[in-house]
């Protein structure tokens, strides 16, 4: 009841917080249920393809519009995450078909935040899905470890579904990588040198970033795969595949709204690059 309170004044026409047109749910129920049928089948596939940020680049003023492709196994776009962004810290996110139906939707409203992850929203993020209350997105604490490289300083996400719920973190996961930055850490007291030239090397590793379902050291059940920071830029918006393992089709749906906080939460998007907060 209390989160179902909390929804409906985030939703309330007022202060700005209603997604605009773009976003609206068809009124039509039939091409709404459709349209959330088509999505699911696109996550019924072992893997999906993110495609890189279309639309404003880093750095644009705002009001901005961001799009982030959603290809299937063929590399058709099919889907699509739009990030309607009027302001700083304030956004607006969907998932749409490529006729331009939405199928999900989330706002947030939030503010600067700390570096390192330890800086986290406390309210919840209601999901609609196909027009209904779906879920939620909470953040949650992604411990800092100097040698453990982290995403941006993002927190980690548990995505909450009717059943199901996942968490994200924002530590990486790549077992190559994990090992090239801890081998940096140990060569340090032999100078900055031998460590600088491992920290290239990590550079051209692909990055990793691991779906559990639950917090900390449980069993992983899905990753999103990105290039390597040297061969495509740094922005987390660049292109990646999204492998879903062992997730159940509620959790695959809870993936795909965890990262789309994750996106419009980033630098970039509804916070400023120069700061990351």
């Amino acid at each position: 009841a209390i989160m179902d309170v909390y929804a409906q004044s985030r939703y309330a026409p007022r202060a700005g917080n209603t997604p605009p047109p773009l976003q609206v749910m068809d009124a039509d129920r039939t091409v709404v249920d459709a349209a959330v049928r088509f999505c699911d089948d696109v996550l019924a596939s072992p893997n999906v393809t993110l495609g890189s940020r279309v639309g404003s680049p880093v750095g644009s003023k705002m009001p901005m519009k961001v799009k982030v492709p959603i290809m299937d196994s063929s590399g058709e776009e099919v889907l699509s995450m739009v990030f309607e962004v009027p302001k700083l810290y304030e956004w607006h996110g969907s998932i749409v078909t490529a006729e331009g139906v939405s199928v999900a939707r989330m706002s947030n409203k939030s503010r600067p935040r700390a570096a390192c992850g330890q800086d986290i929203f406390t309210e919840p993020v209601p999901i609609e899905w196909g027009g209904a209350r779906f879920g939620e997105v909470n953040e949650a604490p992604d411990p800092c470890h100097p040698c453990v490289p982290r995403a941006y300083g993002n927190p980690g996400l548990f995505a909450h579904g009717h059943g199901d719920r996942i968490y994200l973190s924002m530590a990486e996961s790549n077992p190559t990588k994990l090992k090239l930055c801890k081998a940096a850490c140990w060569l340090l007291p032999l100078g900055i040198v031998p460590s600088f030239f491992v920290l290239l090397r990590m550079c051209c590793v692909p990055e990793e970033i691991a779906f559990r379902d639950g917090s900390g050291e449980e069993k992983v059940i899905g990753k999103r795969v990105m290039p390597a920071p040297c061969t495509d830029g740094c922005d987390l918006l660049r292109g990646s595949v999204l492998h879903f393992e062992d997730m159940t089709p509620e959790q695959r749906r809870l993936a795909l709204v965890a990262l789309m906080y994750n996106f419009a939460e980033s630098p970039g998007v509804s916070r400023p690059v120069e700061s990351g907060g």
